[in-house]
């Protein structure tokens, strides 16, 4: 297989990516990155001039960078999520401590 068929395998892969990554398909995340992976290892072996040339002609860089993006957005909101979470179950927590604590006190002053 030549560098530019490796290359145009990367995309493919890389704008699966990008479309899981949109439709928050998270679970073929791990598989779609381990192909990837593979045609990098591939690649280690191939004309450095070349594959960049190649690169450049597909546009990669730039796929690359929205992937990026898109994955720090996901990651992002994952956060703001998990911290919501938190301070819901905080809440929830210190409304029901504050509650056993009432109670307590009622049984005492009878």
């Amino acid at each position: 297989m030549d560098a530019f068929d490796i290359l145009a395998q990367y995309k493919n892969i890389s704008l699966e990516i990008l479309k899981a990554l949109s439709d928050d398909e998270f679970d073929n995340l791990d598989t779609l990155l381990d192909k990837r992976q593979a045609l990098i290892d591939i690649l280690n072996n191939k004309n450095k001039n070349q594959i960049k040339k190649i690169i450049e002609d597909l546009n990669l860089l730039e796929l690359e960078t929205k992937i990026q993006n898109l994955l720090n957005e996901k990651l992002q909101s994952l956060r703001n999520q998990l911290k919501n979470f938190n301070e819901k179950k905080s809440a929830a927590k210190a409304y029901t401590n504050k509650e056993n604590l009432d109670s307590i006190f009622l049984n005492k002053k009878f």
